[in-house]
């Protein structure tokens, strides 16, 4: 929160918060940030405990859910804020300036609802991120289940920056998932020790991509978030600012 305010996010000005999935790691803040920051739009897909299968994944899932949606709702009556819980397919999208957000549901079709799935990841809402002809896909905590990233992946395409799905643990980011991507900036909100060489081969092999594991980054050198702008230039500038904040 106050590296938000310190980065210039305030009331007035940030656009919308996406809360990808009811885990506290992604929306434990959720509340605190729409209080604080006041989004004029607040994304996030309906949960509820009944939906998960595997009584070990529920953790405090309803109880960050509920915080969130009841400051949402304060939001909605306080300031007219809006609040988008359900996207048709792929055709979602948020424009601020020369930047377009594409919100990317992990399953469009809410089949979860009726048929129960073991965890909230699988529930997900991803972003891909345009402008001046780059891409970025912030994947949330997708994972390689069934078919669940090749399905994305043909969504997504190629993109110039990925954030890696589910922190770049094991259970995700498959081959597959990472050819399609081909991204040249790979953002990973863990540290390296967890890193699966698939991961990081375009990186250690190929050397076609750069790699920053955020963990290892904010450990050893206080860096507190990786940024990358897109301009009109066919390079990708990566920095240590953050201009707008509020997404998990």
């Amino acid at each position: 929160m106050d590296y938000m305010s310190s980065q210039g996010v305030t009331s007035s000005n940030l656009v919308f918060y996406l809360g990808t999935h009811p885990h506290s790691d992604h929306i434990d803040n959720a509340d605190d940030i729409i209080y604080r920051f006041r989004p004029k739009a607040i994304f996030s897909p309906e949960y509820s405990d009944s939906w998960i299968s595997d009584p070990r994944t529920l953790w405090d899932n309803q109880w960050v859910y509920d915080r969130m949606i009841a400051a949402a709702s304060w939001a909605q009556r306080s300031y007219g804020a809006t609040l988008v819980q359900h996207v048709r397919d792929y055709g979602t999208h948020v424009q601020i300036g020369d930047m377009d957000i594409q919100i990317i549901p992990f399953d469009p079709e809410e089949s979860y609802k009726h048929h129960p799935i073991r965890d909230a990841n699988l529930l997900g809402w991803g972003s891909v991120v345009s402008a001046f002809g780059h891409r970025a896909f912030l994947a949330a905590d997708l994972e390689i289940e069934g078919d669940l990233e090749d399905r994305i992946a043909a969504v997504v395409g190629h993109v110039d920056m990925l954030k890696a799905g589910h922190h770049g643990l094991t259970t995700s980011n498959s081959e597959s998932f990472m050819a399609a991507l081909s991204p040249s900036m790979i953002i990973q909100t863990n540290p390296e020790w967890v890193t699966p060489d698939r991961l990081t081969t375009s990186v250690t092999v190929s050397g076609t991509a750069s790699w920053a594991p955020t963990a290892d980054l904010w450990d050893r050198a206080r860096i507190p978030a990786v940024v990358g702008t897109f301009t009109g230039s066919s390079e990708l500038s990566v920095g240590d600012r953050v201009l707008v904040g509020g997404c998990g």
